[in-house]
């Protein structure tokens, strides 16, 4: 079995039900079930890998046991049985399926740091193109397209800048075999990121990502099914019937039962996000909860400095899709967290009513559905006003 340096934990998933028919998990660093779309080289705790990987095994067993000592990689078999022939684990039969789906024109945003080995090629690259390609940020633009939708020109137009494919080979042999192996096989943006960038992975909120939901987005919720709340937007939804903070003294029993959502929403959440240690929230008239904070997650400020930075925003036409299961769903447990300095960071028209939603406590993951791209721009060392560090502090 081959692994190449751009497979995505689909890519191997796939490779191995079709030899073995065996439904497998991968797992990160940190022990977590990884994502589909997780490339497998960010998985790997061994250093100095030489991809593609090579590995013969006449059994599932084998496999696993070959991967973990040559890459370092943590996989495990799921039972195949006929409930579970595609890893789908059973449902409580006492819980409701609620989806929560955010729609409209949502900006989201990738943070990362250009890869040090990826900036030393991509500058040799430059010097010798200098005729066509001016600048890294020119670069980077023109290599993340062989990620998009139009895969096909954006490879037509990288071959088009590079006058001396030889050289590359040579000289850059990290770009070479990225790029020929998305000629060969294509590549989801998500996985060429995490090739030419050090950014956040395993945290809760998304990692490299944060998505921007303004009020002109609609929000719709089902219960089983049944329509609760219908194409609504977010301006009208989130309209505030009363709020607390915790720096304050209670004066009303609503206030106090927010008091006591706030300490438990804070336990839950403080350390992964960054949140201060008073917080405070909003109500609509439904129950569900407002957060507009100034928080900053560890994850982020790791990254958040001018040197290499990069920042790429991807505007899109989007649906959100949130789903979950819960006895007795409640607004009450429903909430959506923004960060307090989007109007400087965006210089948006529109206020953003959340970047997270959040069911329980636990930030929610959603399945996104994508319409039509308005653009994604690329920044790479930017000015301070689009930098994470000025998202974050200000």
């Amino acid at each position: 079995m081959k692994i190449n340096l751009t497979s995505t934990v689909a890519d191997f998933k796939k490779a191995v039900y079709d030899e073995y028919e065996t439904s497998i998990e991968v797992f990160t660093l940190k022990d977590n079930v990884a994502g589909d779309n997780r490339k497998i080289k960010a998985l790997c705790s061994k250093e100095n890998i030489t991809w593609p990987v090579e590995i013969n095994a006449t059994s599932v067993k084998e496999l696993i046991s070959s991967m973990k000592k040559k890459i370092g990689l943590s996989v495990s078999v799921i039972m195949n049985t006929p409930t579970n022939k595609l890893s789908i684990k059973k449902n409580n039969p006492n819980n409701k399926k609620i989806t929560i789906k955010i729609s409209g024109r949502i900006s989201k945003y990738f943070f990362g740091k250009l890869n040090k080995k990826i900036k030393s090629e991509a500058q040799k690259l430059i010097d010798h193109n200098s005729d066509k390609i001016s600048d890294m940020k020119e670069f980077l633009s023109l290599f993340i397209a062989l990620g998009m939708d139009n895969a096909d020109m954006a490879i037509t137009d990288f071959k088009s800048q590079i006058s001396d494919f030889t050289y590359m080979k040579k000289n850059c042999p990290t770009l070479f075999q990225i790029f020929s192996e998305i000629e060969s096989d294509g590549i989801n943006y998500i996985s060429l990121y995490e090739l030419l960038f050090d950014c956040p992975a395993n945290w809760q909120g998304g990692n490299a990502y944060m998505s921007f939901f303004e009020d002109d987005a609609t929000i719709t919720i089902l219960v089983d099914g049944a329509t609760i709340i219908n194409d609504t937007t977010l301006k009208e939804f989130s309209q505030r019937v009363y709020d607390f903070d915790m720096s304050e003294d209670a004066e009303n029993e609503n206030e106090k039962k927010l008091g006591v959502w706030l300490s438990a929403f804070l336990k839950n959440n403080k350390k992964e996000f960054g949140l201060k240690d008073e917080i405070g929230a909003s109500v609509n008239s439904h129950g569900a909860r407002f957060m507009e904070l100034w928080f900053s997650p560890p994850a982020f400020v790791k990254i958040a400095s001018k040197e290499d930075a990069v920042i790429i925003d991807h505007d899109d036409i989007i649906d959100y899709s949130y789903s979950f299961e819960d006895p007795d769903f409640s607004f009450e447990k429903l909430a959506f967290l923004a960060h307090a300095n989007y109007l400087d960071f965006r210089n948006s028209a529109c206020p953003t009513i959340a970047n997270y939603v959040f069911y329980d406590n636990k930030v929610l993951t959603p399945e996104e559905t994508l319409y039509r791209d308005k653009g994604i721009t690329l920044e790479y060392e930017p000015d301070s006003l689009t930098r994470l560090d000025f998202l974050l502090e200000g």
